[in-house]
């Protein structure tokens, strides 16, 4: 058997925002330039994760979706009312992620507790990378 010490091994960790650009004016351009690099560096942490883990080097990837800031506040309170409520059918938990949210999540990575976790993407984003649908809010039956 090889001679192979526990060592305490560090986190890493990638971000990736899947909130693309809506008012780009080339639209598809930039989505399409936007999936190839989310895949992108998706990739490289997933490559990273497995060639650096007997380094004790741990790289994951943190998947974004909309994450409240007051730049996201700013371009939503020019949008007005209607286009946000459209926009939100398609948020399957109706709302940003919040800065804390966002901070736990990195906390965890890098923490002790995460010691046998790389090469993954952790998708904070409220469900939307996983919805094709959307079902309508108590609210609007």
């Amino acid at each position: 058997m090889s001679k192979l010490r526990p060592a305490r091994s560090r986190g890493c960790a990638g971000l990736q925002s899947v909130a693309f650009t809506e008012n780009a004016p080339h639209r598809a351009r930039s989505a399409a330039a936007s999936l190839r690099a989310w895949a992108r560096v998706l990739q490289l942490s997933r490559d990273l994760g497995v060639h650096l883990a007997r380094r004790g080097v741990r790289v994951n990837a943190l998947v974004l979706g909309p994450i409240e800031t007051p730049q996201l506040q700013a371009l939503f309170a020019n949008i007005g009312p209607e286009e946000i409520e459209r926009r939100f059918v398609h948020y399957p938990m109706g709302r940003f992620g919040t800065l804390e949210e966002m901070a736990g999540t990195v906390a965890y990575l890098a923490s002790d507790d995460s010691g046998f976790v790389t090469g993954a993407a952790f998708p904070l984003d409220g469900g939307i990378t996983s919805a094709f649908t959307v079902p309508p809010s108590p609210q609007s039956r």
